[in-house]
């Protein structure tokens, strides 16, 4: 029996519905193998091969998938179980197809539901901001929030300015101590941070090196009573945890964390500022060009033509889209319900007719369409590609290059 057969003889033991995890742990008790892997590596191996079969649509036809349920859960269609609800839809496979009959089309986006995660509607701000001075750096930075790392720093600054927030202090130090404004401008003397040696300066920067759990615990245990007296040592070793990590987030990801247009008078801080002239990127920058592919995708992230804007809308919704689903471990057909997402979104495109129209539309008129030809937006090969190219400027940082090309 093949390994496919196999996974089919395993669903059908279940009497209900299961997850792709209780699946693959059956699968396992059912078919052992020598393997010295531990069990859940084993498990996640299993739940793997079981996705990518789901998704080259083998099983089309054969499988009912319950979507109200997180996550996902599936079951053999047998001759007791054929009918099924609204919350449930049959498994078969759209994949690489962009252009099928009306009816299957439509009867696809009759059971795709989307409430309970991300929509695209939410990413309309990427396409409208035409006159928006510093464009690319809006992009730069919108990607490299999503990188883990940035993400990691600024969820530190953001707890330490909670912890800053409740209590009482004047807003020229609440400004100072957030990067705003400048010591000596507002305040007489040196600046409060001079005042601790450099092995006291050691030890609060190995804090803010800390995961995040621990450096939440750390700093819960400050003795923080007000911000008025600035040259508390507390407060002091905020402000220079604060500034470690706000350096980390300029130096090594050339980025503020509020973006470009900084919280005080939308001032604008050009990215060149950002970067030290030594700095190893701006040299790779200059010595390691980037393949033709990913030059492609920069122009079209930058170049705002109405088009261009509405697939770098795409992109983004694309990628917090698969990394939703991927925290709920429901991959399951996720390119194909980012395919139905976006079919509803931007139209649908019909036999003999230049314009797209709306999936209320389609169901009003539905009698005149049924015997065309549509086509989806998007498929399923394309979405991955699309996810792969944004984990690229995301993960490896390359959203760098989109400041200086």
């Amino acid at each position: 029996m093949k390994k496919h057969e196999q996974y089919l003889e395993v669903l059908k033991t279940f009497d209900d519905f299961a997850t792709l995890k209780e699946w693959a742990i059956r699968f396992i008790e059912t078919y052992p193998n020598d393997s010295k892997d531990e069990d859940k590596v084993k498990i996640r191996k299993v739940e793997k091969s079981i996705s990518s079969l789901l998704s080259t649509g083998k099983w089309s036809g054969l499988l009912l998938i319950d979507k109200k349920t997180k996550p996902q859960k599936i079951k053999l269609i047998t001759k007791d179980n054929s009918e099924i609800s609204e919350t449930q839809h049959i498994a078969k496979s759209t994949k690489g197809v962009k252009s099928i009959n009306f009816k299957l089309l439509m009867n696809d986006l009759k059971y795709f539901s989307n409430d309970e995660l991300l929509n695209r509607d939410r990413y309309s701000h990427f396409e409208n901001n035409v006159d928006f001075i510093g464009y690319r750096e809006y992009i730069a930075f919108e990607m490299a929030r999503r990188n883990k790392n940035v993400t990691t720093i600024s969820q530190k600054l953001d707890y330490i300015d909670k912890i800053i927030e409740k209590y009482p202090c004047s807003d020229d130090f609440r400004n100072w101590f957030r990067g705003i404004e400048d010591w000596e401008y507002k305040f007489a003397g040196d600046p409060p941070e001079l005042i601790v040696n450099s092995e006291q300066k050691k030890k609060y920067i190995v804090i803010a090196k800390l995961p995040i759990s621990e450096f939440m615990q750390e700093i819960d245990f400050l003795n923080i009573k007000e911000c008025s007296n600035e040259k508390t040592e507390d407060v002091i070793s905020l402000k220079i945890m604060a500034d470690y990590l706000q350096d980390e987030l300029i130096k090594n990801y050339h980025i503020y964390k509020d973006g470009y247009y900084f919280i005080k008078d939308n001032n604008y801080f050009d990215p060149y500022e950002v970067i030290d002239l030594d700095s190893t990127f701006k040299y790779n920058f200059n010595t390691y060009p980037l393949e033709d592919e990913l030059k492609s995708v920069i122009d079209t992230l930058i170049n705002r033509k109405a088009e261009n804007m509405k697939q770098t809308a795409d992109m983004f919704f694309m990628y917090d889209y698969y990394q939703s689903r991927k925290q709920d471990d429901n991959l399951i057909f996720y390119a194909q319900d980012l395919k139905f997402e976006l079919t509803k979104y931007h139209g649908i495109k019909i036999e003999g007719f230049d314009e797209r129209f709306s999936y209320d539309y389609c169901l009003k008129h539905y009698e005149k369409f049924k015997n065309l030809n549509a086509s989806f937006y998007v498929v399923e090969r394309t979405i991955s590609d699309k996810i792969e190219i944004m984990k690229k400027f995301i993960d490896q940082e390359l959203y760098k290059y989109i400041l200086f090309y």
